[in-house]
């Protein structure tokens, strides 16, 4: 009987080990969770017109996650930095695991960055996460929305303006001795606003070579690189951020006399420094004069004696016009 006894009594302990176990499995130290899950939303850039941007900044986006009085519990979402690799590209939401049933309600906003050129999303967007238990009442389940901070419609996404602009510089010749093969070697600066990041390249064509001003080149916020020009040239850099600033100048090429290689006027320039805009391309030019006062004869110191000189002869002429008609009359 003993032995019967303390046979059922095992039993009964092994069963009741196993129930324990089974209504408190799920992982986390034996305690019921819900699966950690993530979600994704799309991030792109466009222009000022809404459509999509020609190139897009190597940067990192950041979010901030606050989570709404009330919450069950202090358990977070999280969104990690994320480097833009594509555009559009798309940003992860990262879900844990939950213990608690109940409403969790976030919202999560865009860290404005400082990448030259790009204007920062403000559109804040909520994440509320509902933890339930399954059918069976074993298990947490954790489903997610997402929608715009003022409740109007799911969020699609999430999207940043990034404006580009242009920069086109021209050299003109003029004067009779100015040479059209001769080739003007120009300077042209760029500069970063101050605290902002350049973080595309810069494209230009000089000759017949594709040329890049790279944003490693753009480190420190300026960046000058020379370009040669001959009469009628033009040199178009294009893909600048907008809010850059420009400056041009040209090497010196009044030494000599007229004679010489050199010898022009200093140059007259046109919007030789200013500010990219948006969608908008920058004229910059640049006239070198080269010329002489050709030796016609007449001094034009004494064209006023020729001038009277001839007054003189027509009168003269006109007089005795006058006497011959009146004599034969």
């Amino acid at each position: 009987m003993k032995k019967l006894i303390s046979a059922v009594l095992a039993v009964v302990l092994v069963l009741s080990l196993s129930v324990t176990a089974f209504a408190t499995g799920g992982g986390h130290g034996g305690t019921i969770c819900s699966e950690a899950k993530t979600f994704a939303f799309t991030k792109d850039y466009v222009d000022a017109e809404g459509d999509a941007a020609a190139t897009f900044p190597a940067e990192t986006l950041q979010f901030t996650v606050t989570a709404a009085q009330g919450n069950p519990d202090n358990t977070m979402i999280t969104v990690a930095d994320q480097s833009v690799d594509a555009n559009p590209d798309e940003i992860t939401v990262n879900v844990p695991s939950y213990t608690k049933v109940g409403k969790y309600n976030y919202t999560v906003t865009e860290v404005a960055g400082n990448t030259q050129g790009v204007t920062y999303s403000e559109v804040s967007f909520d994440v509320q996460v509902l933890v339930t238990y399954n059918a069976e009442h074993t298990a947490l389940v954790a489903t997610t929305s997402f929608t715009t901070e003022d409740g109007d419609g799911k969020l699609e996404g999430v999207t940043n303006i990034y404006d580009l602009g242009s920069l086109s510089v021209k050299k003109t010749v003029s004067g009779n001795l100015a040479s059209r093969d001769k080739e003007f070697e120009v300077d042209v600066t760029f500069t970063a606003e101050e605290g902002k990041v350049v973080k595309s390249a810069i494209t230009y064509v000089d000759g017949a070579d594709t040329k890049t001003i790279t944003a490693e080149a753009m480190a420190d916020g300026t960046e000058t690189v020379t370009i040669t020009l001959k009469a009628d040239e033009t040199v178009t850099f294009s893909n600048i951020p907008a809010g850059i600033t420009y400056a041009v100048a040209e090497r010196d090429y009044t030494d000599g006399d007229v004679n010489s290689e050199n010898g022009y006027d200093a140059p007259e320039y046109t919007n030789e420094s200013g500010t990219i805009e948006a969608g908008t391309t920058a004229e910059a030019a640049i006239n070198n004069n080269k010329g002489t006062t050709v030796d016609t004869g007449i001094g034009l110191d004494s064209l006023p004696y020729v001038v009277i000189m001839a007054v003189a002869v027509i009168g003269l002429a006109t007089l005795i016009v006058r006497r011959r008609t009146g004599t034969e009359a």
